[in-house]
């Protein structure tokens, strides 16, 4: 029997849905037919109870009726928010399938692409179709950053990677849990550490405390006497005018506490409804049990949050009360519940307001790690990267991009303290090749599978690329300039950054051939001298001397050849050795002819 597919997987997840929808609505429907009749019948007792039959059962059968509409409004209740779940879920699984088709719809972190970053502009990380827009199914702002984060950050090193692996790879293995939380509303804007020094209060506690004991001391006991002199029958004069007094003074504190700490409350206000809609994923969270170092971490804070933000939705109810202006007279006149919840908001600023960055970034991590797990799942046929002691050795390595069945991969060896030389034809597949071990080598440090059969580097390489090079006419940067200062920022994150993967594709392309050339053999032997590790894709032929002069374990030949022929042949194969056919002018000849 042929394993299951994750497309098959996500339709066959849609296919159950659709029946489970089909169950709830023959319930709703039922549900409907009850309440409209047991209201009816509540009515109807009523109406004969009042004008007909004056006897206790036509009223208890009223009230029975009754109790039973408000039951079957209870259950259809939760049907409905059964239902509303039930097609999120369905939402999040047909995304996962027009993501298998090459349909991406969340954000593509156009916002993180930078062009004076070691290597994420050149090779795609970010924009559209890009790894990022591939991978991202991130819920929070918090996790879209850290998700651009990882896969920004190549060189870790042995421990970080593995412990993201393990945490990826137990999440990888909890398909609903993911598809739980990818249905918990998107959280689009994000905290930062100027918004929570805004919510603070930086009010006198004790203070706050002392005109709340005191407010409510006074109002309890004189409440509590009027009460006990009324049944007494004993002059209530004195205590009624206390109570009176104090629900004034209450009163007065209230109107003024509200004109002058209106901001305190709208902040406070702004800060709890925004918290308790990460509720859903810190109580997601804290019903699993992990294995993995990183996910058992994120469960230990969440749990120790939870009681903070158990405490915030406490908060919450009170501000409710201001919804309502005859209530809030009402509470306030009592109670003074605004004051008493500023005092509340005031304790509980002091003890976890500084924590809530730590829970921000836990729930940041938990996302961009689902989202990280999800694209493993979502391409079974990738395999988890190996570590060794120096370099890059790889087998059927191919683009994660690239999603045919005859897709090509290639094998390949990048030696730490050797440059590789790539010649071929234009189209024969130089470039790609020099984004796919990129591109791979940053999955494999986010903790990621690799497209590949085999996939052994060293953590500790980081990677710097310079394939896309763009002039700036509005600074007066010519293309040329624009290449050499690249090319110095390789050189110096090299010297600070070693070992580096250095992806260099066409140098000096804003030159003279024979200007190139030359700049182009000196470039390489400055870097030879300095044991740097380089891949470089190149046009001209004459590069590839360097092998011959200086030996193979300082520079290595390798090209991708075509067959010229009518259509020509592209392999996408990468050999030892030189190009020997160019498809340019062969090309171009071709095009001439049909103009005659």
């Amino acid at each position: 029997m042929a394993k299951m597919t994750p497309k098959d997987y996500y339709k066959e997840k849609i296919d159950s849905h659709n029946e489970r929808l089909k169950h709830i609505t023959k319930k709703s429907s039922t549900f409907l037919f009850g309440k409209l009749l047991f209201f009816f019948l509540a009515v109807s007792s009523c109406v004969v109870w009042i004008y007909y039959v004056n006897k206790d059962i036509v009223w208890l059968c009223g009230v029975i009726c009754f109790m039973i509409y408000l039951i079957l409004m209870y259950l259809d209740n939760k049907e409905m928010n059964k239902q509303r779940f039930i097609q999120k879920q369905i939402g999040v699984l047909s995304n996962e399938i027009s993501n298998l088709e090459g349909v991406f719809t969340n954000s593509n972190g156009i916002k993180y692409i930078s062009v004076n970053h070691p290597y994420t502009f050149d090779i795609d990380i970010f924009g559209e179709n890009s790894l990022f827009h591939r991978i991202n199914r991130t819920i929070t702002q918090e996790g879209a950053d850290r998700l651009a984060q990882i896969l920004s950050n190549v060189g870790m090193g042995k421990e970080a990677i593995l412990r993201r692996q393990a945490a990826i790879s137990e999440l990888e293995g909890l398909n609903e849990f993911r598809l739980d939380f990818q249905c918990i509303e998107k959280r689009d804007n994000q905290f930062s550490d100027r918004i929570i020094a805004a919510c603070s209060t930086n009010l006198n506690v004790n203070i706050l405390k002392w005109i709340v004991r005191i407010s409510w001391l006074i109002t309890a006991v004189s409440s509590l006497l009027l009460i006990i002199y009324s049944l007494l029958n004993i002059p209530v004069k004195i205590t009624f005018i206390t109570l009176i007094s104090m629900i004034f003074i209450n009163g007065m504190m209230s109107v003024f506490f509200f004109y002058r700490s209106g901001k305190i409350m709208n902040r406070i206000n702004s800060l709890i409804t925004s918290i308790l809609q990460y509720f859903p994923m810190v109580e997601l969270c804290t019903k699993n049990r992990f294995n993995s170092v990183i996910l058992n971490n994120i469960q230990a804070d969440f749990l120790e949050q939870r009681k903070s933000i158990s405490k915030l939705r406490s908060m919450s109810q009170l501000l409710h009360f201001r919804n309502n202006s005859m209530l809030w007279i009402f509470v306030n006149c009592f109670a003074i519940i605004d004051i008493y919840t500023v005092l509340q908001f005031a304790l509980w600023e002091k003890r976890y307001l500084s924590k809530l960055p730590q829970l921000l970034t836990g729930i940041g991590h938990l996302d961009a790690l689902i989202s990280l797990a999800n694209y493993n799942f979502n391409y079974p046929n990738t395999i988890t990267p190996q570590f060794a002691n120096e370099g890059v050795n790889v087998q059927n390595i191919y683009h994660p991009f690239i999603m045919s069945r005859d897709v090509v991969g290639n094998d390949y060896i990048q030696n730490e303290k050797s440059i590789s030389i790539i010649t071929g034809a234009n189209m024969s597949g130089k470039s790609t090749f020099l984004r796919t071990v990129a591109l791979n080598l940053v999955l494999a440090n986010a903790g990621c599978k690799v497209f590949a059969d085999k996939f052994f580097f060293n953590p500790q390489i980081k990677l710097f690329t310079s394939m896309r090079t763009q002039d700036n006419v509005t600074i007066g940067k010519s293309y040329f300039n624009a290449e050499i200062d690249r090319l110095a920022q390789a050189i110096d994150y090299n010297i600070v950054n070693s070992p580096t993967l250095l992806i260099l594709d066409e140098v000096l392309k804003g030159t003279n051939s024979e200007d190139k050339l030359y700049g182009t053999l000196e470039l390489l032997k400055f870097f030879s001298k300095r044991n740097f590790m380089v891949m470089v894709a190149t046009h001209d032929i004459g590069v590839t001397s360097l092998e011959n002069d200086y030996g193979e374990l300082k520079f290595k030949n390798y090209c991708f050849e075509i067959e010229l022929s009518d259509p020509i042949i592209y392999t996408y194969k990468i050999n030892r050795g030189i190009c020997k056919n160019r498809n340019a002018s062969y090309i171009l000849l071709d095009m001439l002819s049909t103009k005659k």
